[in-house]
């Protein structure tokens, strides 16, 4: 009995080593394989996990100490920019049916850019979240193999560039092709299935054209569309048909039920016209088809989206009239008032002030209108410079200080936790984040509130860093039916809240649409009279060195007696506005009202007549860009060094980008802020 129980638990040592064994084989054989396996968890409340295997971690440059919620950030922050948007794309596929397969590009932190194949599954769908695993495989050099195999290719068969660049394509799409040599008879594989379809395997390698046909039909094909497939592979009548089309193609159902389109393409022809090649090959459609009836519900899908459309814009109208003629009726008015008061200095400076409110919420609201138009189309660009994050919270904060101290709303504390705070991004953008959520919670913040924030890093790698910024108020909170759709624009709670609390119901939209665009990520938790707490998460690339620049223009009293200043200005009021201003500095003024006149009064000028040069953009003749550089130009001393100043309504950054490239030195938009002007006025002659 004893001997038993010896052997038995030696017995055991060995299958426990065995299994050891076979476990290190396996991960040793997937390693080199460049194959490493994942498991991807979205549950509620927690942040996403990406547990990734040792084979894995080692294919993206990293050891066992990142934690999965790292390895998740690490592994997002790296992929390719121009295919974030196909990899997004994927993982909805795997959530939608299941499963998905994806070739993307990859940054390595030692290696650089990589081809990575990754294949997932839906492992979990419930209420408690979302799991999916798979496998990522480098197949960097898997791609180069595919490049030798074209070469070989075209060496072999003598192929043209064009007629390689047609069989590249194909075989990329479709799971099989084949060239039919017409004259000789003979059929030559270029790609066979990778799986499945087995019966395929009936086409040879130099077999005869001729003596599949009947083959192919009757073994792949369902029997209803056998005989419209081989008058398709009649190769006898082939290129008469090719006369008409230049692909030919015909749809089928294959063995197991499954739809298949078949294609026909020319590649080469003889001397006298003849056909003698061409290439054949099959992709399978099956969900093609079942879309088809999908397209049906999708057409009337589109026609109601349509219909929602035009009342969409009909709404936009309706509420973009009510948010221009609100402020634009208080200014006519306080107008009027002011000219009844115009001797009583009280009543006259109220009105005055109004009016600027007004004037500011205009251009608020044209500003929100503009900056969704363009995050809406696309063309919305980030800078790339060097900024300090706190310092961004430190001047919100100043912003709003105002605005807090009227309604008695206390800071609790401003909490940072970082260790890198210059970073590079772009600061006007996630300005305009801070000040909207900043300003929200202040807004809709209780009389007498409180208001808290959180700054929070966490390391992605040595040059990037993921900042988690916490926002919370005790303020009035939302519903949870308005909660649904905060971030839709024109969106508010109630009916009344543009005249109560003057806002265009933008700035939720704006602030996801920069915090998306920037790949990051916005959530909030609300209830309804306790108040709000916004998350916000931005990776950023951290600067470990700081630039010896300073942002900020040193505030001066200008002073421009003595001065001559050239003014572009084809609008009569600006005009004036301008002129008025600069006269009461001291300045002379010459107004020209167009970039056609703006070049002749310099041209016959004597160098020095001029000290500066302040240029609309958009004027009659010539516009403002083709007047600074037709200036530039000139064979004079002081064309090349005269200030030339873009003032434009133009204010967007690839308006100011324009304006530096036509030689301008600088760019002030409209509306005119005064100090702004005259500091760079200042600023430009003092240089000079």
């Amino acid at each position: 009995m004893k001997q038993q129980k010896t052997e038995a638990a030696q017995q055991d040592a060995n299958m426990g080593r065995e299994g050891s064994i076979a476990d290190s084989m396996r991960e040793e054989i997937m390693e080199s394989a460049n194959i490493g396996l994942w498991e991807l968890e979205f549950l509620a409340g927690q942040e996403p996990r990406l547990n990734a295997s040792l084979a894995m971690l080692k294919l993206m440059g990293i050891d066992e100490s990142y934690k999965p919620e790292a390895v998740f950030f690490y592994h997002r922050a790296r992929i390719y920019s121009e295919d974030v948007a196909l990899f997004l794309a994927y993982s909805d596929e795997i959530v939608n049916s299941g499963k998905a397969e994806i070739v993307y590009r990859w940054i390595h932190p030692q290696y650089g850019m990589r081809y990575v194949r990754c294949s997932g599954f839906l492992k979990e769908k419930s209420e408690r979240g979302i799991c999916m695993n798979g496998y990522h495989q480098d197949i960097t050099e898997m791609m180069s193999f595919r490049k030798e195999q074209e070469e070989k290719l075209a060496s072999i068969n003598a192929i043209s560039k064009q007629r390689m660049d047609i069989i590249s394509a194909y075989s990329g799409i479709y799971f099989m092709s084949w060239i039919v040599n017409i004259p000789e008879d003979r059929v030559t594989i270029i790609k066979k299935p990778e799986s499945g379809y087995e019966e395929l395997n009936i086409l040879q390698d130099g077999g005869e054209a001729s003596e599949t046909v009947d083959s192919v039909c009757s073994t792949c094909v369902v029997e209803e569309y056998r005989e419209a497939v081989k008058k398709f592979m009649d190769y006898s009548t082939i290129q008469q048909r090719f006369e008409h089309e230049k692909r030919l193609a015909i749809e089928y159902r294959g063995r197991n039920k499954e739809w298949c389109r078949l294609v026909a393409i020319p590649l080469s022809s003889e001397d006298d016209g003849t056909l003698r090649e061409v290439l054949m090959a099959v992709q399978e459609i099956t969900e093609q088809k079942k879309k088809e009836l999908e397209n049906t519900e999708a057409l009337e899908h589109a026609l109601e989206e349509a219909r929602k459309a035009n009342s969409a814009k009909t709404e936009f109208l309706r509420k973009m009239s009510h948010d221009v003629r609100t402020p634009l009726n208080g200014i006519l008015g306080m107008v009027t008032i002011a000219r009844m008061n115009a001797d009583n200095k009280s009543i006259l400076d109220n009105a005055l002030q109004k009016i600027d409110e007004a004037g500011r919420q205009l251009e608020q609201l044209l500003g929100d209108v503009l900056d969704m138009s363009r995050l809406e189309s696309g063309r919305q660009e980030l800078a790339h410079e060097q900024f300090d994050l706190h310092k961004l919270l430190r001047q919100c904060g100043d912003l709003q200080m105002p605005h807090m101290k009227r309604k008695q709303i206390q800071i609790l504390g401003i909490h940072v936790n970082c260790e890198h705070l210059l970073v590079m991004g772009s600061p006007v953008h996630v300005m305009r984040i801070l000040q909207n959520l900043v300003s929200n919670a202040v807004k809709y913040n209780k009389f007498g509130g409180t208001l808290e924030l959180w700054l929070e890093e966490e390391e992605i790698d040595w040059n990037h860093s993921l900042y988690r910024l916490r926002i919370q108020d005790s303020g009035i909170g939302m519903s949870e039916e308005f909660q649904e759709k905060i971030f839709e624009p024109f969106s508010q709670e109630k009916q009344d809240a543009r005249t109560e609390f003057q806002g265009s119901g933008l700035g939720m939209a704006i602030t996801r649409e920069l915090v998306t665009l920037m790949g990051g990520r916005i959530r909030f938790e609300s209830r309804l009279g306790e108040g709000t707490t916004f998350y916000v998460e931005l990776p950023f690339e951290i600067c470990h060195t700081r630039k010896a620049v300073s942002d900020e223009r040193p505030k001066r009293k200008v002073d421009l007696r003595g001065r001559m200043i050239l003014l572009a200005e084809d609008n009569a009021l600006n005009r004036q506005i301008v002129q008025y201003l600069l006269q009461d500095v001291g300045a002379g003024v010459v107004c020209v009202e167009n970039g056609q006149e703006a070049v002749s009064s310099f041209e016959h000028s004597e160098p020095g007549d001029y000290d500066l040069i302040l240029m609309d953009i958009m004027m009659p003749e010539t516009n403002g860009l083709d007047a600074a550089r037709a200036i530039r130009r000139m064979d004079r001393p002081d064309a090349a060094v005269i200030p030339i100043v873009a003032m434009t309504a133009n204010a967007f950054t690839e308006d100011v980008n324009q304006a530096l490239e036509a030689g301008m030195n600088a760019h002030i938009s409209k509306p005119i802020d005064v100090p702004t002007m005259m500091n760079v006025i200042g600023e430009l002659l003092q240089r000079e």
